[in-house]
């Protein structure tokens, strides 16, 4: 899973699902153990490394058992927000929400009705059957996919 996290005076002050369009039903389920894992890779690696920077927002991948930085960006809005905006966000992602210490992760909550349009009738088919019963067989084909 891609995530972007927000560092502010060296501080974690956010985390943004990566990509704004897709639907992953397991960050919601391990909401908790996702930040837990981002914060422990946080305070342990990513802070003593990057102490000098202060302001900065990096991606990262999580893999089961380790964190991957996969780019840094700077703490400015040319960088994207992804689930944030740098206008009506700006208290969280400076870390003034108002809600103590939290960090808040944002992510899709349900899967798009409509984000298929724009493809061929034929990958319409087959993503609305996959993304509707999580398991999809492209009949001429034979390929099964599975979302987890």
């Amino acid at each position: 899973m891609n995530f972007r996290a927000f560092v502010y005076n060296n501080t974690l002050t956010a985390v943004t699902q990566h990509d704004d369009i897709l639907y992953v039903p397991n960050i919601a389920r391990f909401k908790k153990t996702i930040l837990s894992k981002i914060q422990y890779f946080f305070d342990n690696d990513l802070k003593p490394a990057m102490e000098k920077e202060g302001n900065y927002i990096v991606d990262l991948f999580l893999a089961p058992n380790k964190i991957f930085v996969t780019e840094l960006h700077p703490f400015h809005q040319s960088t994207g927000a992804c689930l944030f905006t740098w206008q009506q966000s700006q208290k969280v992602l400076m870390g003034g929400s108002g809600n103590d210490t939290a960090v808040e992760l944002r992510h899709i909550h349900t899967p798009f009705k409509k984000c298929f349009t724009g493809l061929l009738p034929h990958w319409q088919t087959v993503c609305e059957t996959v993304t509707q019963n999580k398991r999809g067989e492209d009949e001429s084909t034979g390929n099964k996919c599975v979302i987890l």
